[in-house]
């Protein structure tokens, strides 16, 4: 008896640990230029999510130009949709920082403990900001993709859709077996 529930609980662990994370992103990894000015902030894109899933973590990638290391503390955001442009309401904060990262470098925010879950097709905006110029510091841009870059300048969104797209990832687990328990399912529909 003690052998066969020792292999039910190694099969339920297996079955939860193979979850497929999915990264969602615009860019193609070679950025054209940076974000300076974290004066219209905070900036925003656009994602679709691929099948029912979980938002577990946001990807930006980094400029520091001078080399300092500085520590930034980025906050993430989530936006709902509003027929393709984010409502302006928040629907989570989370905080994050970039560590003493070199010039160039990808850094991560794990927002999972957020538990946003996605339906399949369901658009969906994720949105951060940072303090200040800084020492020639900020996110990276990449040429113009559609991906619905845009930023928030006094009350409203501007859209840059067309000149650039954010280097801003979002990894997505489509192996997540509790999508009913969405607390997002009822906020979202205070938007629809």
């Amino acid at each position: 008896m003690k052998e066969i529930l020792t292999s039910a609980i190694v099969l339920l662990v297996t079955a939860v640990a193979l979850g497929d994370e999915v990264e969602l992103y615009w860019d193609d990894g070679t950025p054209t230029s940076t974000i300076f000015d974290a004066a219209v902030t905070p900036f925003a894109t656009t994602f679709t999510a691929p099948a029912d899933c979980q938002l577990m973590a946001y990807r930006m990638f980094w400029r520091n130009m001078d080399g300092s290391g500085a520590n930034v503390d980025v906050t993430c955001r989530l936006y709902a949709d509003d027929n393709g442009e984010p409502t302006g309401d928040t629907i989570f904060f989370v905080d994050g920082n970039t560590g003493d990262i070199e010039d160039g470098t990808w850094f991560e925010v794990d927002v999972s403990g957020e538990n946003i879950m996605l339906s399949e097709g369901e658009v969906f905006h994720p949105g951060w900001s940072y303090p200040g110029w800084g020492p020639f510091m900020g996110s990276q841009l990449d040429t113009p993709k559609g991906s619905g870059s845009c930023f928030i300048y006094q009350g409203g969104w501007v859209d840059k859709d067309q000149e650039y797209t954010h280097m801003m990832r979002v990894v997505v687990d489509t192996g997540t077996s509790s999508l009913s328990l969405s607390t997002w399912a009822g906020i979202k529909n205070s938007f629809q």
